[in-house]
């Protein structure tokens, strides 16, 4: 559960037999460095030193938040920096919070899958693809929100999660409340009707 004031996070689930809270607490630097260090190695297919720079860069603002640090590397490699290149690194900026970095994500992507992804908010972290055409035709036909889908998992805003079932989960569930929230109320409320109308 995400952190809370009480113990079980107001679930209850602290009186069951056995029950023990794990808090995940911020990375420290050295952590913090090693998942710099291990998603470079995933973004550029090579086991290198991440810069000085990078790395002061990404933890001063992350402040030990390992989906930030992913979500900031991910930032900088869509402004086409390369990692490497400490002083392309030393001018870039970078927004403000970990909320308009994902929206500024969700924003670098086309039209028609931006506007898959904010549906598929609405249904929620996980996402069955047939649903999304039957709860909102306007998004086009099936063919066409699977390669908004796979456009969205390349963009590693969203990730397969059962190939067979065509389901899709949110990368994290910051990025389905940005995409969510990023909606006018109005049209939020028409689809979950749409939603609900579907699912009934």
């Amino acid at each position: 559960y995400r952190p809370a004031a009480a113990p079980g996070g107001g679930l209850g689930i602290e009186r069951l037999p056995y029950f023990e809270e794990i808090s995940l607490g911020e990375l420290d630097r050295h952590d913090a460095y090693l998942l710099i260090r291990a998603r470079l190695e995933q973004m550029l297919g090579v086991d290198a030193e991440p810069p000085a720079a990078l790395v002061d860069l990404v933890t001063t603002r992350a402040q030990g938040n390992a989906f930030y640090i992913e979500e900031l590397l991910n930032f900088i490699g869509s402004q086409g920096v390369h990692p490497q290149d400490e002083a392309a690194i030393r001018k870039l900026e970078l927004p403000e919070s970990l909320h308009s970095l994902i929206l500024s994500r969700i924003d670098a992507v086309g039209e028609a899958p931006r506007r898959t992804l904010k549906v598929a908010s609405v249904v929620g972290r996980t996402v069955s693809a047939p649903m999304l055409p039957g709860v909102y035709p306007e998004l086009g036909a099936f063919d066409a929100v699977k390669g908004h889908l796979e456009t969205l998992g390349a963009q590693d805003l969203l990730s397969i999660e059962q190939e067979g079932e065509q389901t899709y989960l949110f990368k994290h569930v910051v990025t389905q409340e940005v995409a969510y929230e990023s909606m006018p109320f109005a049209f939020r409320s028409m689809l979950h009707e749409r939603v609900g109308g579907f699912i009934e």
